[in-house]
């Protein structure tokens, strides 16, 4: 009778471990979705995930590296929020409870982009021993808040290459901006 009850611990530490990579979005963030003038909520899982693919034209050369990035996936998560007229003050903009989630040694931030203007833009990646086992894009200006959370094996240029597919806010500005390197959050 020992085995069943170990193998039901192994299974309950293993969806507690998982849910733990999960990022959480504090509970303003439904708040922000009311005030929003266009809100993005996206939450695919692998089988979703495959099914969506299916509409992607293997022709078209994104699509198809859009298509062969995805199959690598476990589950893809975005929520994105656009605000009329600059609408977000400091506290609303505030993504610390989100970046407390993404602390070492799992989590480690990669890229950071700060510009003038007031947009911001950071990049985390999950160590998963020697591969990337997912990556979390923090994005925030005062007129759109973007939370992108990928789950799988993927590399900081897939996002830019599944930029502007499934929800991906197009982050092909990233290469125009100034961009720091962090080893480890601050």
């Amino acid at each position: 009778m020992r085995h069943p009850a170990v193998a039901l611990a192994i299974v309950l530490t293993a969806s507690a471990v998982a849910l733990a990579q999960a990022v959480r979005l504090p509970p303003a963030f439904d708040k922000l979705a009311k005030k929003a003038s266009n809100t993005v909520e996206v939450s695919l899982d692998g089988p979703m995930l495959e099914a969506a693919s299916a509409f992607l034209d293997p022709k078209d050369k994104d699509e198809a590296l859009a298509k062969k990035l995805i199959a690598k996936l476990k589950g893809l998560y975005i929520h994105s929020f656009e605000f009329d007229d600059d609408e977000l003050n400091d506290s609303e903009l505030d993504l610390s409870s989100v970046r407390d989630q993404l602390k070492a040694p799992q989590w480690s931030r990669a890229v950071s982009v700060h510009s003038h203007d007031g947009e911001n833009t950071d990049i985390y990646v999950r160590h998963d021993g020697k591969n990337i086992g997912g990556l979390v894009v923090l994005s925030a200006q005062r007129s759109q808040l973007t939370v992108v959370d990928i789950d799988g094996a993927i590399s900081p240029d897939d996002v830019i290459a599944l930029s502007g597919h499934f929800g991906v806010p197009d982050l092909n500005g990233l290469k125009k901006a100034t961009v720091h390197h962090k080893d480890d959050d601050e």
